[in-house]
């Protein structure tokens, strides 16, 4: 989370082959540059593209009222494949990129922005989280809603209708965090209960939420999607999805786990994710590991080797967040400087050129003070938090 009284910058690592256009919008009181996602290239960057999210012109405080207009700035990040969006701190937010399903969420379905668009109708949002086809927002009464793609309720609606502007999800309530994953989309209740929607490839398709039976007191989404994985409290995780689930492949099963199973080789996991062919989680004690298919270095282990169960990527500090690409990841440090392995085809290290892939962490220079990362597959973001 960026502090209250700080200024937020979004710093964006572009390729010189599927470049992301950089741009100023005018936001209220506020100009922010944020990196579009990914079109034909017409500006090429193998480093971050900074620009000030700048205090602008403060509003005059209405009569009989001491205190100073807030500076409207972004407060959280989210970026998926091929596209993203930022929440600000006065409830509103921004996305952009692929928009063929109306994840935008700007009224209109079709083509892509190469430039942020606000969210129509969306207030009191807490945080968007954006998956491939579809985004939600947790708002701050503790309800959700959710548009683009609604192919197998992902939108939790009750039908399988798209939106191409926010839509409430029906029945819910008291909603802690939120997380996204393909066609799937999930929540934690402040009971510490889950609720599931849309297609679920063990416990089936929903429309509108649905309990997942055997999980309570959980904490933080690992990952989500294709296959689940929650946290239980420091202990091992509590996965279930297809037996070919890259997260917890190296459990080599011969079936799909259809109910939540504990899995100890992810003992004090907080975060996850996947990519091609590899997977990666934070633990507890802010140190990463990676396993799975290991070209482009991904696996951070300083080899290219292949790995069939976690081993820690190598030079790497304290973290305190974790992104995962298609071919690349990246980490958020105690000390807010970025640090990035795998490959580097497309310039979204960050280190100054797009080629080659680095097979252990590398720092992303000039860039600190970071409070918040996304990565897709060829791009990667950092909010940044400006003293």
């Amino acid at each position: 989370m960026v502090a209250l009284g700080h200024r937020s910058r979004l710093n964006c690592m572009i390729s010189q082959k599927a470049a992301c256009r950089t741009r100023l919008i005018s936001v209220a009181i506020t100009s922010i540059a944020i990196c579009g996602a990914c079109s034909a290239p017409d500006e090429a960057r193998g480093s971050p593209a900074r620009v000030d999210a700048g205090e602008g012109s403060d509003a005059e405080p209405a009569p009989g009222d001491s205190g100073a207009t807030t500076p409207r700035r972004v407060v959280k990040l989210s970026m998926a494949h091929r596209s993203a969006c930022a929440t600000f701190n006065d409830g509103t937010a921004v996305c952009w990129g692929s928009n063929e399903y109306g994840q935008v969420g700007n009224g209109f379905t079709g083509g892509s922005y190469y430039a942020p668009a606000p969210v129509l109708n969306l207030t009191h949002a807490e945080e968007v989280v954006v998956s491939g086809n579809h985004a939600c927002a947790r708002l701050d009464d503790g309800t959700v809603q959710c548009w683009g793609e609604g192919f197998f309720g992902a939108l939790g609606t009750g039908n399988t209708l798209g939106a191409n502007v926010p839509q409430e999800v029906v029945g819910l309530s008291g909603v802690a965090s939120i997380a996204l994953g393909g066609t799937t989309t999930g929540a934690i209740l402040e009971d510490e209960t889950v609720r599931v929607w849309g297609a679920d490839h063990v416990l089936g398709w929903s429309t509108l939420p649905t309990p997942v039976n055997g999980l309570e007191n959980v904490e933080p989404f690992i990952r989500f999607g294709y296959g689940n994985c929650v946290g239980s409290g420091g202990g091992a995780a509590l996965c279930w999805g297809p037996k070919d689930e890259p997260l917890y492949s190296f459990l080599a099963l011969d079936a799909p786990l259809s109910s939540p199973t504990p899995v100890l080789e992810l003992d004090e996991a907080v975060e996850g994710g996947f990519g091609f062919g590899y997977a990666c989680a934070l633990k507890a004690r802010g140190n990463v590991v990676c396993w799975g298919e290991n070209s482009d270095g991904k696996l951070g282990d300083g080899t290219t080797t292949d790995h069939s169960s976690p081993a820690p990527v190598q030079s790497l500090g304290r973290a305190l967040q974790l992104s995962v690409g298609c071919k690349h990841a990246c980490a958020r440090l105690e000390d807010g400087t970025v640090w990035c392995w795998g490959s580097n085809y497309w310039g979204q290290l960050g280190i100054g050129y797009s080629y080659g892939f680095s097979d252990i962490p590398v720092r992303v220079p000039s860039l600190g003070d970071v409070v918040d990362l996304g990565v897709g597959c060829f791009a990667s973001c950092a909010l940044r938090r400006a003293v």
